[in-house]
């Protein structure tokens, strides 16, 4: 009886022991700050790696709104994802290079290549002082891919002052802007435009501008052609709604309808950092009835960080969000989601 108490002493200590020294494996904490270092410098992406990254998103319940497509990817820097697009072919992230020094305003642009096996292969580009990278937008046009960004970044304007259409080029780094740029005006007013961030329709056939003016936002409408050109001075519709978003995170648009997504970090983090929650919600507006409507987005709950970083709608009208996360405090992922 003696003996028998006391292997159950020892065990129950062993057990404690184990508890108090083993990491705990919930959500990673808030990544603060990655060093430039860190930042660029990450460990190879071997097949192991990719996999256990992949692993860290975890399955969605049958009540969630979201349902899982791509789950999370390390991308070429591991400074938290901005703006994203597909061409159906490949996806495209942004990431901020810099939060400081001369990178501040700069980003990476990752290209992916998602294989039916779930691992992937990836490039990237660099684009010096294109702003935040708050959008990215993409259309085909007989084969080719054309990108569509705010760039020629200002802080005296509050952001980029222009857009620009450029092709993928692994390795490359573009300065300031892209081959093909234009200066926005104002619908009605002359002046040009600051803060911009563009959107391409599925079809290909439009893109938008968004200028964001104090408590007001507009939204302009082109016709795109060929997938690299608009007619700036030929405003086909303009759109202003008021600039109450929680935290904007981007925008897309099909037909008559305009989408933006909105929402900062998971609860969890907001506790931890002593920031405001923001849910993520999706609105979208009809530009001709001028009727808006607001969804919250419930779903990926177990996700580290959880902070939504850009939108897409296909020709069906399926909505896709990217959602960051966080791996073992070293990298911010990309998780892209389709909304049920």
């Amino acid at each position: 009886m003696r003996k028998g108490f006391r292997s159950l002493t020892i065990g129950l200590f062993t057990l404690l022991l184990a508890v108090v020294v083993l990491p705990l494996t919930g959500q990673a904490k808030a990544v603060r700050k990655i060093s430039k270092k860190n930042n660029i410098q990450m460990a190879v992406l071997t097949p192991d790696l990719q996999k256990k990254i992949s692993d860290s998103t975890p399955a969605e319940p049958a009540g969630s709104d979201l349902e899982l497509v791509h789950p999370a990817t390390r991308l070429a820097t591991a400074r938290l994802p901005q703006g994203w697009t597909t061409d159906g072919i490949y996806y495209y992230y942004l990431t901020n290079l810099a939060s400081y020094g001369s990178w501040k305003n700069s980003l990476r642009l990752t290209r992916v290549l998602y294989r039916a096996d779930g691992s992937y292969s990836e490039d990237y580009m660099t684009l010096k002082n294109f702003g935040h990278g708050t959008t990215l937008a993409c259309t085909r046009k007989n084969g080719v891919s054309y990108l569509w960004i705010g760039s020629d970044y200002s802080s005296s304007k509050g952001g980029p002052t222009s857009i620009s259409c450029f092709i993928f080029q692994p390795g490359k780094t573009l300065k300031e802007h892209g081959p093909i740029r234009y200066k926005i005006r104002i619908s009605g007013k002359g002046s040009y435009g600051s803060n911009l961030c563009p959107a391409i329709s599925p079809d290909g056939n439009f893109l938008c501008v968004r200028i964001s003016r104090g408590s007001k936002v507009r939204f302009q409408y082109y016709r795109l052609y060929q997938g690299r050109k608009i007619k700036p001075k030929k405003v086909i519709k303009s759109f202003t709604v008021s600039n109450d978003f929680g935290t904007f995170q981007g925008f897309a648009i099909r037909g008559g309808l305009l989408y933006t997504v909105e929402g900062g970090p998971s609860q969890e983090e907001c506790r931890e950092l002593g920031q405001s929650y923001y849910p993520i919600k999706v609105r979208t507006y009809n530009i001709f009835t001028k009727s808006m409507t607001i969804r919250t987005i419930n779903g990926a709950s177990g996700l580290s960080h959880r902070e939504p970083e850009g939108i897409n709608v296909d020709l069906q009208g399926r909505i896709h969000l990217m959602i960051a996360s966080h791996y073992e405090d070293l990298y911010t992922c990309s998780n892209i989601y389709r909304v049920k």
